[in-house]
């Protein structure tokens, strides 16, 4: 069989594809058929260079793209999780709210104010403490402007002792100790004492 042969090569994410195409020839009877040969072969060290691109490729579903990604940014570290809580709120002591059944808690401002995200009050009437409420500090239920803060809280019991806690959290959700005390609220508008 006599051919003339023309061929082209294609490179494609690092196979090289060889297509063959013969024309003109002929067999021992004299027809003349074009052929076509595909050949794929490994991928070569060649390397070919891609443009650069400026943003990543977009591509859509079931479709691919040839760019390669670039990074522009320069990896940043990772700040470590703050899991100190704030310190307990010291020198805790009671007074009676304005109406039946409320108290108000005072205690020294935190040396680190900022640090504080939220107030939270407990209360303890013989089976254990339980959260009455959690106040954020940008809620206007917390007293935030001078030497000692100050939160109501209701309703409480007002013929019996019961125990009373305030803690603190910070924006990272950890919460302060607390320092409990003892409180007694008297009938209707009276003093609330400590023990």
């Amino acid at each position: 069989m006599i051919c003339h042969m023309q061929h082209a090569r294609t490179v494609l994410l690092g196979l090289v594809v060889i297509v063959v195409v013969a024309s003109g020839c002929s067999d021992d009877t004299g027809d003349t058929a074009p052929t076509t040969t595909t050949t794929t072969m490994a991928p070569t060290t060649a390397s070919t260079t891609l443009p650069p691109t400026t943003a990543a490729p977009t591509t859509t579903e079931g479709t691919t793209t040839t760019e390669a990604p670039t990074t522009t940014e320069a990896p940043t570290a990772t700040e470590p999780a703050d899991t100190e809580p704030p310190p307990a709120p010291a020198n805790v002591t009671c007074g009676p709210g304005a109406g039946s059944g409320e108290i108000t808690l005072e205690w020294d401002a935190p040396a680190d104010p900022a640090d504080v995200a939220d107030v939270r009050i407990y209360i303890d009437e013989g089976p254990g403490f339980v959260r009455l409420h959690k106040y954020a500090i940008d809620s206007g239920q917390v007293r935030t402007d001078g030497p000692r803060w100050l939160a109501v809280a209701w309703p409480v019991p007002t013929t019996v002792t019961v125990q009373m806690a305030v803690t603190v959290g910070d924006a990272a959700g950890n919460e302060s100790g607390w320092n409990p005390i003892s409180v007694r609220y008297g009938f209707g508008s009276g003093p609330c004492t400590t023990s």
